[in-house]
This record gives structure tokens, C-alpha cells and sequence, in this order.
């Protein structure tokens, strides 16, 4: 029987940089894989550490981490960005390694991604959801809004589900 691990949610820090993605990287590998091809998981889940791009992010953007048991196994980003030519808040990804699932982790960071968004007086919140989270975000009050689109990584297509939520 599986213990039920420490969990601690908070802001991200530059020294995050490399627990954040290999958390992110073994998410795709471990939890997406039962939803997409090999070819997708291997283009997607096997991408390289870029130092600069995350530490980039975590200095512009919004990005809460999970830690279990002092390690950081999953996190959350929240960008302000364009969508139909209008600004809003867009959940970048939400990923978590699976020692971080099961436990109201991914709950908690999307708590904090919305909180965020309704600060910076945004109404509504987008994201586009991978096949594996599509019923995690449909239970959080999301709504799917149009068809699957594919976004191309390293040249591979991967199907996502782009949604949107009310904030009240």
C-alpha cells in the first residue's frame, strides 16, 4: 500500500528549473502514455532541458510547483496572452509526475492558477487539454470549445481539446 505523500504547493524558483522538467517530462512518459502513440510520447516527453527557457518563464510568468516529499513532482503555469484577439489568463500546462497524483495535487495548483487569473480581473481562464486531463478539467468547471487541434512538437502533432472556464 502506497503512502500518502507530504505534499506542498508554492511558487516556483529559478533552482526549480530541473525538477520542473523532468516532472513535466516524466508526466508525458508515465501518465500520458495510455493516450498517445509512441511516436507522440517520444517527441513530446523526450524533449531537452532548455535552462534558459524555463528560468525565462519562471521569471515572467505565473508557475506554482507540487513538491512530495521535499521533490518537485508536478507544477502549474499561467500565462497572460491573446486569445481571439482579446487578453487572458491560458493554464500553459499542468503537469504532475505520478507519485504527485491521486492525492488533490493537481486540484490545488489549478486552484491557485484561477485565483491568480481572477486578480489579475480576468473572467474567464483558457487552456488546451491534453487527451489524459480532458476529465480532470470537464469536473473543474471547464468546457470544451471547439474541436481537437494539434499543437506540433519536434514535427509530431499532438491532439489537445481547447477549453475554457467562467471564473465567479
Amino acid at each position: 500500500m502506497r503512502t500518502k505523500p507530504k505534499i506542498n504547493i508554492r511558487r516556483a524558483k529559478i533552482s526549480d528549473a530541473l525538477e520542473i522538467h523532468t516532472a513535466h517530462m516524466r508526466s508525458i512518459r508515465e501518465v500520458c502514455a495510455m493516450d498517445y502513440t509512441s511516436e507522440q510520447i517520444a517527441a513530446w516527453g523526450g524533449r531537452l532541458f532548455n535552462a534558459d527557457n524555463l528560468k525565462n518563464n519562471i521569471d515572467q510568468d505565473v508557475i506554482w510547483v507540487v513538491e512530495c516529499n521535499g521533490r518537485v513532482q508536478g507544477f502549474g503555469h499561467l500565462k497572460k496572452t491573446k486569445v481571439q484577439s482579446q487578453e487572458t489568463a491560458f493554464i500553459l500546462a499542468l503537469y504532475l509526475a505520478p507519485e504527485a497524483l491521486g492525492v488533490g495535487a493537481g486540484q490545488k495548483i489549478l486552484n491557485h492558477l484561477e485565483t491568480q487569473a481572477k486578480d489579475w480581473g480576468f473572467k474567464e481562464i483558457y487552456l488546451e487539454s491534453t487527451l489524459t486531463s480532458l476529465g480532470f478539467y470537464v469536473k473543474n468547471g471547464f468546457n470544451v470549445t471547439g474541436p481537437v487541434t494539434s499543437c506540433k512538437i519536434n514535427g509530431t502533432p499532438i491532439p489537445c481539446h481547447p477549453m475554457k472556464k467562467f471564473l465567479v
